[in-house]
């Protein structure tokens, strides 16, 4: 006898969301005679994590959520070359489900929403590591189950792995930009330096050095990056205090520095683990002047791409979570003296590359580029009986 499964207009390439259907067939084909046998279908979404600490091992797996749906019990016989199918379908929820975990540490968590497929760093070939010492996972499974007799239980089961993004991965931008306002201080001179206007002097000997110019820098960064994909960044230096009049027409940027954090979190039972990473683009000897009410731009001086074969996008689960944030620090020279203006963005969203075999998102189901030509794929298995 053999088992088949068919997935409805399923190919590698496809990606599901949150709501969406998947629907299928499972084919049995004879011979086969049996007066009890039992045949189950499951959609199974969990997270996975793998902690080492000195010379033990810890591994955890947390169901987000399981749909199950019995499609036959009892007898069946059936001639050789004679076969039967079995419809399912299933749909993806919004949200996890609500977990109740005791042992060495008792916790309860309501259910969140439903995290994107994380497996390896982007390319889908292992799980994603933290540390060397700690590891872990998001996978979302179609099962397929068949069990023969009451004695002898002859467990046949298929492990499909499945591809689930979030709704908002298909909507990032270049006009997803975040713009990161800071006041430029007056410059505290030297003492003694005649080279500085006289009030600024003045400000300083009686204690009101730092006092606001009127001017302030303007970060233009993206609050949503794609891996793989140029970051897009602009510079402007504007006039902030309307009441007052700008300081300085103008100042040198002497060069920018931005930082990429990202930061993991993975938890097995008791234990925790964390992990922070930076990724680092700069332009030391920029040396450019930026005008009152100019935006520079900063996309080709910074190059800022995120390896998709290196980094993830971020993710939110029970025991696995990622998360990305900015820093930017910006060199400027401001009337002859130099300063450093940090900009940090806490929440940076990062998205799967544009290399995703996706194009849109429809209310009833989703578009994909496809590169097969196949209309569905058959997953054979053979039953010893």
């Amino acid at each position: 006898m053999s088992f088949q499964i068919e997935i409805d207009n399923h190919h590698y390439s496809n990606i599901y969301y949150p709501g969406d259907t998947i629907t299928g067939v499972l084919h049995l084909q004879g011979p086969l005679n049996d007066p009890t046998i039992s045949i189950t279908a499951s959609l199974i979404g969990k997270s996975s994590t793998f902690i080492t600490l000195a010379r033990s091992v810890f591994s955890e797996d947390t169901k987000l959520f399981e749909e199950t749906s019995t499609l036959f019990e009892g007898p069946c016989y059936l001639e050789s070359g004679a076969e039967t199918a079995f419809g399912f379908s299933f749909q993806f929820p919004e949200k996890t489900d609500k977990i109740n975990r005791s042992g060495y540490v008792d916790w309860t968590q309501d259910g969140h929403v439903l995290p994107p497929s994380v497996d390896s760093a982007g390319s889908g070939e292992g799980p994603v590591f933290v540390r060397g010492s700690c590891a872990g996972k998001i996978s979302y499974e179609l099962h397929a189950r068949l069990k023969k007799g009451k004695r002898f239980s002859c467990n046949v089961r298929r492990k499909i792995e499945l591809t689930v993004r979030r709704p908002d991965e298909i909507a990032a931008s270049r006009d997803d930009l975040a713009a990161i306002e800071i006041p430029l201080r007056r410059p505290k001179p030297r003492s003694g330096d005649q080279r500085r206007p006289l009030f600024i002097w003045l400000d300083d000997l009686i204690g009101f050095n730092g006092l606001p110019s009127g001017m302030s820098l303007r970060l233009h960064t993206p609050s949503v990056l794609k891996l793989d994909t140029a970051v897009h960044m602009g510079l402007e230096l504007i006039h902030s205090d309307k009441s007052s009049n700008p300081l300085l027409s103008q100042v040198r940027i002497l060069g920018v520095e931005h930082k990429i954090v990202c930061k993991t979190w993975a938890r097995a039972y008791e234990y925790q683990d964390s992990h922070t990473e930076t990724r680092t683009f700069g332009y030391k000897k920029m040396g450019r002047t930026l005008h009152l009410d100019e935006t520079i731009d900063l996309t080709e001086d910074l190059d800022v791409v995120l390896d998709g074969n290196v980094y993830t996008p971020h993710f939110e689960s029970y025991n696995i979570t990622r998360r990305y944030s900015t820093k930017t620090i910006v060199k400027v020279d401001f009337g002859g003296r130099k300063h450093k203006i940090t900009f940090e963005l806490p929440m940076l969203n990062v998205l799967p590359s544009e290399k995703q075999c996706y194009i849109a998102l429809e209310k009833e189901k989703s578009v994909y580029i496809e590169s097969s030509k196949q209309s569905c794929i058959l997953f054979d298995c053979c039953v010893l009986g």
